[in-house]
């Protein structure tokens, strides 16, 4: 499958399986997008996927939520 120039989300992409694919489809000119819930592991795994030399994208949501992420009680 040739994904070069292609823009691909990888859910989970900031650890285990979903991280390693990263790494992987960056090499293949892929432009790469991951999701992740944990805003902290998720900026490690972007600063270690740019380390190759490509731009990475992120977006922080949780899938388990409506809306991508818990409702904040109003203060």
């Amino acid at each position: 499958m040739n994904v070069s120039s292609k823009r691909v989300l990888i859910t989970g992409g900031s650890s285990g399986i979903g991280l390693a694919l990263a790494h992987a489809l960056l090499g293949t000119g892929a432009q790469v997008v991951i999701k992740g819930r944990r805003v902290n592991t998720l900026a490690k795994a972007v600063q270690e996927l740019e380390q190759t030399g490509s731009p990475v994208y992120r977006v922080t949501a949780d899938l388990a939520m409506p809306a991508g992420h818990p409702k904040k009680s109003p203060t």
